[in-house]
């Protein structure tokens, strides 16, 4: 069972240091071709529609990562407790670059077959991080 929780944590490990690196291929081989993520109360999208969706955070934050708080493992799933941080030096959602640096609490759970995540819940504090942008934005 230790084996198996430590497979879980490295696979969510691996997720997020790609997704931060931006390396896509290496995302792919993480995922299951059917992977689905379900973003907030979003709809679920495949892992195309979820790239170019992450690619507006990549933008807004060029230099955005997620810093791990804590990792808690099920039998098939990890939780992730993260915040993503960033510089935001490049428009996002609509609002001009204020050169402010962001901090946002994230949530998420990954669920793992055989090594590979074929279903991701993610809950980002989308409010907070709009909130900080436009409170830093010129007038």
């Amino acid at each position: 069972m230790i084996a198996i929780m430590e497979a879980l944590r490295a696979a969510a490990q691996k997720f997020y240091s790609s997704l931060d690196a931006q390396d896509w291929d290496a995302v792919g081989r993480l995922v299951t071709p059917d992977f689905v993520a379900l973003v907030g109360d979003g709809p679920p999208m495949a892992l195309t529609t979820w790239r170019e969706r992450l690619g507006t955070f990549y933008e807004g934050f060029p230099d955005g990562h997620h810093v791990i708080d804590e990792y808690v493992v099920g039998e098939q799933a990890v939780a992730t407790r993260c915040r993503f941080l960033g510089t935001h030096t490049g428009t996002f959602q609509g609002i001009e670059p204020t050169g402010t640096e962001v901090s946002a609490g994230v949530i998420h759970i990954d669920h793992v077959i055989d090594g590979k995540i074929v279903r991701h819940h993610g809950q980002l504090d989308m409010l907070g991080l709009l909130s900080r942008l436009r409170n830093a934005a010129p007038s």
